[in-house]
């Protein structure tokens, strides 16, 4: 009950320190505020933490505590420079409203009492996320990870909120998984519910909470799930921030910024770039998508530049890339397409055979109804479609073992069921009634 305890603790730590922020949307409601403000105070808390760090305090509760205070300082600061935020009201349930809101609950519930009192057993949760998050307790530094490149291949959100619970007492910081799962079906409920209406939003959480992967990986400690909800909410309010509510792109360049600073090696960050600065361009906007970029690219520097650093003088440094662009490179995709194809086909199209499907399906209907959001979302869908295949083309030149871990693959792509399932739920608004009018 103790770990429990200390795991609503830095739950309630997190989200004071996000809570500031959030005050520049306006017309969210509540349930959005609050999942928003505990997934803003874990990356930014975190991510503040590393830069203190770099500025020569050490990991220690005091100095976390520290990061808080001065984040909070900083979101009042910027809060002031706006009107002060309004709750979007939320309708009153019907009774099948109040089915999946029950569903919803008991779903969450058995997800956090699973993750919670379950041992971190899965390899990487174990050997890496949460042993560096040993280290950095024992420690207070980095001495025991920076002299090895596998310590050094992900960025440490996860690690420094394991540390965090660890700091507060805490033995078993595998619920928090579970909660920031709750945050992002909060935040989902949100957006969903300011497009179009109740029973809509409920159904695209409840799709969301009773999908195998996403419901899997909420009990176990990996970073694909963390990285899976800052990436789509940064999408999501990428595709959102248009009209009255351009705003909503200085978001967008955060989350996924922070998405970076969970897995920094994949590029979907790329597409969040091209997605803001189409909506600076339709919308007439200059300034704030420009800035969203430019808050992206910082966050991603933070870490990445830090990495490139240390892993110089590592003697088992990785693979050069410099050589992308040669005649090697694209002769030696031309040899394996074989290969590429039949890994492509096993671990990328079958596994979500029916998330394309209904990704086809969500994109024509988008263009027939002129649904412009969900059309965006295609956009994004097949956009990381075209990534990934020219990834593990290029990935395949680089590692004789690259065809081994197609399992790696699926985790990767696991932010396309969100995408596509909130995608599929919109389209469906046209033939709802009681709509919002954000879609416009």
């Amino acid at each position: 009950m103790n770990n429990l305890f200390i795991i609503l603790l830095t739950s309630g730590f997190f989200t004071w320190i996000g809570w500031p922020f959030t005050k520049l949307l306006n017309k969210i409601t509540l349930v959005e505020r609050l999942g928003l403000s505990f997934l803003l105070g874990i990356g930014l808390g975190t991510y503040g933490w590393f830069i203190l760090y770099r500025l020569g305090l050490p990991f220690t509760l005091s100095s976390l505590l520290l990061t808080g205070l001065l984040l909070l300082f900083l979101g009042n600061v910027l809060g002031r420079f706006y009107p002060r935020s309004i709750h979007l009201t939320i309708s009153s349930p019907r009774p099948l409203d109040k089915l999946l809101i029950i569903l919803i609950g008991l779903g969450l519930l058995s997800a956090f009492v699973i993750g919670s009192y379950n041992a971190i057993t899965a390899w990487d949760s174990m050997a890496l996320y949460d042993f560096r998050a040993h280290a950095i307790l024992l420690n207070h530094d980095l001495r025991d990870i920076v002299d090895s490149s596998y310590y050094l291949s992900y960025p440490l959100l996860v690690s420094l909120l394991h540390a965090s619970v660890y700091f507060f007492g805490g033995t078993n910081p595998q619920g928090l998984h579970s909660l920031m799962f709750a945050a992002f079906l909060a935040v989902v409920f949100g957006r969903v519910y300011s497009w179009t209406n109740l029973r809509l939003a409920l159904l695209a959480v409840f799709l969301n909470l009773f999908s195998y992967e996403l419901l899997m990986h909420s009990t176990i400690a990996y970073a694909n799930l963390p990285y899976t909800i800052y990436l789509v909410l940064g999408f999501i309010f990428a595709v959102s921030g248009s009209g009255k509510f351009t705003h909503h792109l200085l978001f967008a360049g955060l989350l996924i910024g922070l998405s970076t600073w969970v897995r920094s090696t994949e590029i979907f960050w790329l597409i969040g770039i091209l997605v803001i600065a189409y909506q600076g361009l339709v919308n007439w906007k200059i300034f704030l998508p420009l800035l969203s970029i430019l808050l992206l690219l910082s966050l991603r520097y933070g870490w990445s530049g830090y990495y490139t650093k240390l892993i110089s003088v590592l003697p088992e440094q990785p693979q050069t890339y410099g050589r992308l662009l040669s005649l090697e490179t694209f002769t030696a995709i031309y040899h394996n397409l074989p290969k590429i194809y039949e890994y492509i086909m096993r671990y990328v199209i079958s596994p979500f055979l029916g998330i394309w499907t209904l990704a086809v399906g969500m994109g024509i209907q988008s263009f027939r109804l002129k649904l412009r959001p969900v059309r965006i979302l295609t956009f994004i869908i097949f956009a990381s479609l075209a990534a990934t295949i020219a990834g593990i083309s290029v990935y395949s030149t680089f590692f004789a073992t690259w065809y081994q871990i197609g399992d790696s693959a699926r985790r990767m792509l696991m932010f396309l069921i969100p995408l596509t399932l909130i995608g599929a739920v919109l389209a469906l608004s046209r033939f709802s009634e009681g709509n919002h009018d954000q879609t416009r």
